[in-house]
């Protein structure tokens, strides 16, 4: 007699190979392709009302455009601006499309934000920002600060230092924060080791070393509180894990005795650069025949290798013949660099007509005077702004309108593969020009699977 046990096992082994049998008969679908992220860039224009940034204007607007092409109409502000005025102020540290700044409205904490776009493509911030965190120890104010972005620690997460200055305690404190989120990784404060009768009241200039990610440099300039002395610029090491200063030398004044940075602040204006081979050009001050001017110096990698092993080459500057102040500097690529300066004997004063814009050809050490069409770009006003963006081998560059009626700002573009300019797109009459800001961003099509 058969057992009823067997009669389950087989059904089962039956069922097993008909699932086998019907499963080699059906083809699995193909899973759909991840969608590619779409890419591009809005470019952020920054006007003041009334006057100039660095002369307390009125107020402070932005429009976020998709193109500065002169096939584009012309740039309106009245009634189609974003008015940032009591929330941020233009001295804006930025990474990809975002935004980040101790705010005016809540100036306790640090946060991230961007500009939001509809599907017209008009632009609106949004009410609530990105990240935002209170500060802890170290508290920083609105221009009042450095910065530097270091990657080292994963690429895909980088990390912002963030260096003030305590003018009473003449301690520099610096800040680490994650990118993505603000969150503090580490704080610490160090008194500045000076002769006596030295302080430092600006926060100067700190940058990554790009062959040593676990290297800082940092510029500051000691001052004689008596004012008898002059001030001594000196070139620090700080080590990226404590922020402790390792080495400490002093620049030779013939080679440079103050930054451009000391009048403006890091988040106003570029007053460092890269280019591909990782030489560090700074731009800064010097007094030549009892007058200031500006200079342009040079740090290549063979000339800090080491901890404290750095110095400029003393033997190069980048803008001779100087016309007065160096302002701001830029690589462009293909060797070349955008410098924005002032000629003195048009006016010294931030909304003299007496800005420029030059390239320096870094192979050859010559500079010249940026012009379009065989006609110098116009002088400006604007002697805090940072009126220019590169973005892949271009420089846009803005220039502040004159008082015709055709005399309107607008930007002008540098291609430095042809070593050429075209005019670009006008902007409304009537606001001064201060900056332009190049946003890329990166965003991940929605599909229904995305949408689950």
């Amino acid at each position: 007699m058969i057992k009823p046990r067997f009669f389950i096992r087989l059904a089962v082994l039956l069922a097993a190979v008909w699932m086998l049998s019907g499963a080699s008969c059906y083809e699995m679908p193909e899973p759909e392709p991840e969608p590619e992220p779409i890419t591009g860039v809005w470019f952020d224009l920054f006007v003041s009302v009334d006057r100039h940034i660095g002369m307390n204007p009125t107020a402070t607007l932005v429009r976020s455009v998709a193109s500065l092409d002169a096939d584009q109409p012309v740039i309106e502000f009245t009634g189609k601006a974003i008015d940032i005025t009591d929330r941020y102020t233009p001295e804006l540290i930025s990474r990809g499309e975002y935004y980040y700044q101790v705010p005016l409205e809540d100036s306790n904490r640090f946060v991230k934000f961007h500009i939001e776009h509809n599907e017209a493509g008009e632009e609106y911030l949004l009410s609530k920002v990105d990240e935002q965190i209170p500060f802890r120890e170290n508290v920083f104010y609105p221009g009042r600060y450095t910065y530097a972005w270091s990657e080292h620690d994963n690429a895909d997460l980088p990390h912002l230092f963030m260096l003030g200055v305590d003018t009473e305690t003449q301690e520099y404190y610096v800040t680490k924060r994650r990118g993505d989120n603000l969150a503090i990784a580490r704080e610490e404060r160090y008194k500045f080791n000076l002769p006596a009768g030295y302080g430092v009241a600006d926060p100067g200039l700190i940058t990554v070393r790009p062959n040593n990610n676990n290297m800082v440099f940092y510029f500051f300039c000691a001052r004689d509180s008596s004012g008898i002395n002059r001030p001594v610029l000196h070139l620090a090491d700080l080590l990226s894990v404590t922020f402790r200063i390792m080495s400490d030398k002093v620049v030779p004044e013939r080679v440079m005795e103050e930054l451009v940075s000391d009048d403006c602040g890091r988040p106003l204006g570029s007053c460092m650069a890269y280019d591909e081979t990782g030489t560090l050009y700074v731009a800064g001050l010097a007094n030549e025949y009892g007058r200031q001017v500006g200079v342009l110096r040079r740090m290549q990698p063979s000339q800090y290798m080491g901890q404290g092993q750095h110095s400029f080459d003393g033997g190069w500057n980048g803008f001779q013949n100087p016309e007065g102040k160096l302002l701001t500097i830029q690589y462009v690529g293909n060797d070349k660099m955008l410098l924005y300066a002032r000629e003195d004997r048009l006016g010294t004063d931030i909304d003299s007509r007496s800005h420029f814009y030059s390239i320096l050809d870094l192979k050859t050490n010559q500079r010249t005077r940026l012009s379009c069409n065989g006609v110098p770009l116009p002088y400006c006003t604007g002697g805090l702004s940072q009126r220019s963006a590169v973005l892949d081998g271009k420089a846009y560059i803005g220039v502040t309108g004159g008082d015709g009626p055709d005399d309107y700002p607008m930007v002008y573009i540098y291609d430095s593969e042809t070593d050429s300019v075209v005019p670009g797109v006008r902007l409304e009459k009537g606001y001064h020009f201060d900056y332009i800001r190049a946003m890329p961003y990166e965003v991940i099509p929605v599909t229904d699977e995305t949408e689950d």
